[in-house]
């Protein structure tokens, strides 16, 4: 059954209808962002002091796995901290651990600094280290890993680090570490700087710095915000947030903020 509906008539309810399109357009509701929850899915909390944008769930912009007991991992690297800046990485000396495991640490939301020194075992390249002392650490590591077996061939060790006087670099270069073909990835050294005259070598450690993706920073109103550009992940944008002194918390907007101390 059709129902005939003069043409004038018609007209103003199409008119009606462009009117009041536009209006419920507007009130659709916003996207939902996912909370960031900090207890891993066996329901223990994390051992380590976790802030927002770190955490266990989706919701979390860098998220991490975690073990039974609540251990935060990047990969299957123990996360011994986490700063305003970076993630100190326990990286404990295994001979036999595939190089392509550093994979692991170049991610979406970070990447080593270039403070790191790393150590290897069985390149077809090699390449010099411009950290400190590290010849003595590398002798130590030498011999961890030679064989009992004499017969065997002798492991191979040698390191990666950036070279501080030819450019200057924020992040381990990806391209250049993977191009020496190494077979094993044995341990880090990071570079700790205490102050401007002073500095510290932690040993089977490696820092990352992190960063949360995006354009513009979405920090809280207390906070001061660092934007990084050309980051490791492809050349994206990013940024930080950080209270200001008087102020405690994540400095995040998705987060808790900031609030007086």
């Amino acid at each position: 059954m059709y129902l005939m509906m003069p043409r004038a008539a018609l007209s103003v309810l199409l008119l009606l209808a462009s009117m009041v399109l536009p209006i419920v357009t507007a009130a659709a509701p916003e996207a939902i962002h996912l909370p960031c929850s900090r207890t891993c899915g066996t329901g223990m909390p994390a051992k380590q002091n976790l802030t927002y944008p770190f955490g266990f769930s989706p919701g979390c912009p860098i998220q991490l796995n975690c073990t039974e007991d609540g251990d935060a991992l990047i990969g299957d690297f123990l996360v011994q901290s986490t700063s305003p800046d970076t993630v100190a990485i326990a990286i404990e000396a295994k001979c036999d651990r595939p190089f392509g495991s550093i994979d692991h640490l170049y991610g979406r939301n970070y990447a080593p600094t270039a403070k790191n020194c790393v150590l290897l075992n069985n390149c077809a390249q090699t390449s010099p280290c411009d950290l400190p002392n590290t010849q003595v650490i590398q002798a130590q590591f030498q011999s961890l890993c030679e064989p009992s077996n004499k017969t065997h061939t002798n492991t191979s060790m040698s390191c990666y680090a950036e070279q501080a006087n030819s450019y200057s670099t924020m992040f381990l270069n990806h391209t250049r570490l993977f191009a020496l073909d190494c077979k094993h990835f044995l341990s880090s050294i990071s570079l700790v700087e205490q102050n401007n005259v002073s500095a510290s070598l932690g040993v089977q450690l490696l820092r990352l710095e992190w960063w949360v993706n995006g354009n513009e920073c979405e920090c809280s109103q207390d906070a001061d915000c660092v934007q990084l550009s050309g980051l490791p992940n492809g050349g994206g944008n990013g940024f930080r947030c950080k209270c200001r002194d008087g102020f405690l918390g994540d400095g995040f907007s998705a987060g808790t903020g900031c609030r007086t101390g």
